[in-house]
């Protein structure tokens, strides 16, 4: 794998540095409240940026990538069930996967 520590820095501004939210905790928003939380934010610049770098390095193989994918979670303040549960709801809410794209544009587009 191709060495990412430079892109680490971005990764943490675009996800919100230290404003992460810890695991457990939605930032004090929900979607009740009408607004995105802290937490989905986060999750949605992380997810741009993991989709931007994932086609700009090659891996050994699966472990590998997930273990890049585990350790920017864990460094944001998540775990794999809050990505996971993320990306279940970008499967049913158009908006959100809106929102990743937007993102991703703002982060890696051209």
């Amino acid at each position: 794998m191709r060495r990412i520590a430079p892109y680490l820095l971005v990764l943490c501004a675009a996800c919100g540095g230290s404003q992460a939210v810890p695991a457990g905790g939605d930032g004090g928003a929900g979607p009740d409240q009408g607004t995105v939380s802290e937490r989905t934010t986060v999750l949605t610049q992380l997810e741009a940026r993991w989709m931007c770098d994932v086609t700009r390095f090659a891996y050994q193989d699966l472990g590998e990538l997930q273990a890049e994918l585990d350790a920017r979670l864990g460094g944001a303040g998540l775990t794999r069930d809050d990505y996971d549960a993320f990306k279940a709801e970008l499967a049913s809410n158009e908006a959100r996967r809106a929102e990743v794209v937007a993102a991703y544009d703002g982060l890696c587009g051209d």
